[in-house]
């Protein structure tokens, strides 16, 4: 489903602040008290042997994976945590939806294994993580879709992933809540029992109190960087209001969306800030009209697997397109839903090129409210939600569509991992281990959660090529 929207002016953050958000407006109050007394004061030096930029679930991932090999990390984020897309999100971690004999399958699949092997040994973290293993739907709306989720069961099943063709009747009986806008005897369904769902907010409070048990980090919030030296002789030096930090081994920009300007600035090649582009996408939680039966699986409509096509079109031409798209670009609404651990209903969901404004839209928010009771009918007359019960964040997208993770080139110690995207969390894991690969120059294996994978099956990730394709 497709609708317009205008163009907000370019902010930055998850949310502006507003005179009715007092909590935000003290803390952006003392962030310029900080920066304020910074500037009257010399700079203090430090020295670690990694600087992480960026405290979304890629760096936090990044800076355990780094704690836990005894290396010093100076963890800097601009403002406080989940400020970014990794408080906006659902919290999948699924496989059903991708395409197979791609990077960021084999990234999919890794942190898949490093997810589970995480929770199985560690009950504790299950809990405080709100770890869900409640499976996939993927829902079919035409005779067409049902063909092709039989030919996704077959596909995945090639490749180890077990999944299980249901008729329409059988979705209905599986989930009592749907009803399908299309004939039942032409809608389908494909469940998908191993994937599961994870709350990104605590997981991402729950690795920061992780990282700092660790005697090795030393963590710089509401900091945000001024200036990031880097260059082909040295290693790079970065800059606060308050600080500058030299490390030893190098530095990995970890900023989500924000990561290109930042690259752009240091490396004096423009072409960075136009690799990485914001998509903004709306999340809603609401809770289930009485009467209402529960959710029981993670759920999207199969429309929504476009957007993990290894043939979806999303190249350097789309993303350059992005940048200079016109006021009205095209929102794609896509339903998907599944029950929170407190068990309310998150709703989705909404993408769109459209600069970096990130305020709730209620035009879009109602169309996510219109396509959800089309599969949801006891939604159709359920009062829009407001305020903090809708999340708005800015997925960084990258050209080609694929994430982008490794050394930046021309630059000795720098490194970047970015571009996930809305999978931050499902790719996050395997990002972490990779990029320490290439931070501690490891060899031409990488060997994670038992199993060994070639350097080689990540080749697509590296920024060098992409970086000279949008010049």
């Amino acid at each position: 489903m497709m609708l317009t929207s205008g163009r907000p002016s370019p902010v930055s953050g998850l949310r502006k602040s507003t005179p009715d958000r007092p909590d935000l407006c003290k803390c952006k109050a003392v962030s310029r008290v900080k920066q304020l007394r910074a500037s009257s004061l010399p700079k203090k030096h430090v020295e670690v042997d990694v600087v992480v930029i960026g405290s979304g679930i890629i760096g936090l991932l990044t800076t355990k994976a780094l704690l836990q090999e005894s290396l010093s990390v100076a963890l800097i984020e601009k403002k406080q945590l989940c400020a970014g897309a990794t408080g906006a999100g659902q919290g999948y971690l699924w496989m059903a939806h991708r395409s197979p004999s791609t990077a960021a399958w084999d990234l999919a699949a890794w942190s898949m294994r490093e997810w589970k092997h995480t929770i199985g040994k560690n009950p504790e973290l299950s809990r405080n993580t709100e770890w869900q293993a409640n499976g996939s739907l993927l829902l079919a709306t035409s005779a067409s879709e049902s063909e092709q989720l039989r030919s996704r069961q077959e596909m995945l099943a090639s490749h180890g992933i077990t999944a299980r063709y249901l008729r329409g009747e059988e979705v209905l009986g599986l989930e009592p809540a749907l009803r399908l806008p299309c004939p039942t005897s032409e809608g389908g369904g494909l469940v998908a029992e191993a994937d599961a769902q994870i709350n990104g907010r605590l997981t991402a409070h729950t690795l920061l109190a992780s990282c700092q048990r660790f005697p090795g980090l030393h963590l710089m919030m509401d900091e945000p960087v001024e200036v990031l030296h880097a260059g082909p002789a040295s290693a790079p030096v970065v800059e606060t209001a308050s600080t500058i930090i030299e490390p030893r081994l190098g530095a990995c920009v970890t900023a989500g969306v924000w990561s290109g300007e930042l690259l752009s600035q240091a490396t004096g090649h423009p072409g960075w800030a136009k690799l990485l582009q914001p998509r903004r996408g709306h999340l809603l939680e609401l809770r289930p009209p009485a009467g209402m039966p529960a959710i029981k699986h993670g759920v999207m409509e199969m429309s929504y697997t476009k957007h993990y096509s290894a043939s979806s079109g999303h190249g350097t031409a789309a993303a350059a397109a992005a940048a200079a798209a016109p006021a009205s670009d095209p929102v794609d609404i896509t339903f998907t839903v599944t029950t929170s651990a407190s068990g309310t209903l998150l709703l989705g969901s909404s993408r769109e090129f459209s600069g970096w404004g990130n305020d709730a839209s209620t035009s879009i928010v109602q169309a996510i409210m219109g396509r959800a009771a089309q599969f949801l009918p006891q939604l159709a007359d359920h009062p829009l939600p407001t305020g903090p019960d809708v999340r708005v964040g800015l997925r960084p997208y990258a050209t080609g569509g694929l994430p982008m993770v490794g050394p930046v080139p021309g630059c000795s110690g720098l490194y970047v991992a970015a571009g996930h995207e809305g999978s931050g969390l499902c790719l996050g894991p395997a990002t972490a281990h990779l990029l320490k690969h290439h931070l501690l120059q490891g060899g031409d294996t990488l060997q994670a959660a038992g199993v060994s994978t070639p350097l080689s099956h990540f080749k697509d990730l590296l920024p060098e090529e992409r970086v000279k394709q949008v010049a």
